[in-house]
């Protein structure tokens, strides 16, 4: 939360942590299907996450949940990304 605060200038008390949990599986899933694919989401199928509280999403996510399903071992991590697509 110190880098999100630091990079956005948001203060604390106006955090949208489930907004911020969806950002961190997305990028820890970015990284990780970006090394078994070569595919970087984020640029490549232009994902990105929706920050809204108890509504935050994943928009145009169908790109990066094809991606996501090529790598043959995903992390539990990854496998949450996937369940929330």
């Amino acid at each position: 939360m110190e880098d999100f605060i630091q990079d956005t200038g948001v203060k604390f008390n106006e955090i949208d942590v489930c907004g911020l949990a969806f950002e961190y599986v997305l990028q820890e899933a970015r990284q990780e299907i970006e090394e078994a694919t070569g595919i970087d989401i984020c640029i490549d199928t232009e994902v990105y996450t929706y920050f809204n509280y108890m509504c935050s999403c994943y928009d145009r996510r169908e790109g990066a949940l094809e991606a996501a399903k090529k790598v043959e071992e995903p992390s539990a991590l990854l496998q949450a990304f996937i369940s929330v697509c």
